[in-house]
């Protein structure tokens, strides 16, 4: 990332690297340690990760149901689309991406995260699991707890503090669905007739604007402090 903010200021990777800028990058990678135990269990961890992403929504219904092949099938896709974007990333280090090939990297990526979340929402298979209230309550309020002691010992920036407030808006969500004097009003079914499109289409943008105001944010955050 670094070296892409730096060829968009004008920057070349012959300029940030040095004269030889291919020798300095194989050294970099073959100083790389090769160790395939420690490259499953990150592999792991970001699949549990993800599969607790895509958890949280599901704790602000009522009745926890989820769908576990699912969950496992989209995580799975999730870590190949993203090792493949590291990939292309990469292969393109020593290069300045011209307007084409931008204009592509935003299609592939924005076609890849519809895909994603369409087969999220619409793939189903018959590994259900039904999570009951209390188990639910239970990890919400640990889930608060942690998230409220995490900035006292770890400051969370960049990509890492939206996935914090991710977490911690659903997970108060969720708090306030399990709540019994709450529970009512966040249950309540919302029926607009002929204009119930609207409040999808509403949502799809307050999705959107998030996505832009998280972008826009860590994008000042790095050009405040490059060095996150």
């Amino acid at each position: 990332q670094d070296l892409i903010d730096a060829q968009q200021n004008g920057m070349d990777a012959e300029t940030y690297f040095g004269k030889d800028p291919a020798q300095t990058g194989t050294e970099m990678l073959k100083a790389i340690p090769i160790n395939i135990v420690d490259f499953v269990w990150f592999n792991l961890k970001l699949m549990m990760m993800l599969i607790l992403l895509t958890l949280l929504p599901s704790l602000t219904t009522s009745e926890v149901k989820l769908d576990g092949g699912n969950l496992l099938f989209v995580s799975i896709i999730i870590l190949i689309a993203t090792w493949s974007l590291l990939w292309i990333v990469g292969s393109n280090a020593f290069t300045t991406p011209s307007r084409t090939q931008k204009v592509g990297f935003f299609i592939g990526g924005g076609a890849i995260f519809a895909g994603t979340v369409g087969l999220l929402f619409f793939f189903k298979t018959s590994w259900q699991l039904t999570i009951s209230p209390q188990i639910s309550f239970i990890l919400i309020v640990s889930g608060l707890i942690v998230g409220a002691l995490l900035p006292f010992f770890s400051r969370p920036t960049g990509i890492k503090l939206f996935l914090y407030f991710y977490s911690m808006g659903y997970l108060l969500l969720g708090l306030l669905v399990h709540l019994p004097f709450t529970r009512k009003i966040m249950t309540a079914k919302i029926h607009l007739g002929a204009w119930q499109w609207l409040l999808w289409v509403g949502l799809a943008i307050f999705a959107i604007l998030i996505g832009l105001v998280s972008w826009w944010f860590i994008r000042r955050e790095r050009r405040h402090d490059p060095d996150r």
